[in-house]
């Protein structure tokens, strides 16, 4: 019996906030961060899965609620950066 795996290319990204603002109720400052690791090696800000994950990073970490959050314009206020 042959067995199959699936392997996935995973990559971690540092994602900071790039301007400060209050976004859907939400208090940005700029330089904060969350580090977060995906299945994939493309920009997290750009995909669905990515954006999950920051969204529940930031939730995390600051305490937002991770709905509002993932309803913000990620492009507009965060950046990120393979690390």
């Amino acid at each position: 019996m042959t067995k199959h795996f699936i392997l996935y290319t995973m990559a971690l990204w540092k994602v900071t906030v790039k301007k400060c603002g209050n976004a859907n109720g939400l208090k940005l400052e700029t330089g904060m961060s969350v580090e977060v690791s995906v299945k994939t090696s493309s920009d997290p800000l750009k995909f669905g899965d990515g954006m999950d994950a920051i969204s529940e990073a930031f939730s995390s970490k600051y305490g937002f609620d991770s709905r509002k959050f993932r309803s913000i314009s990620m492009q507009s206020y965060l950046e990120s950066k393979k690390i």
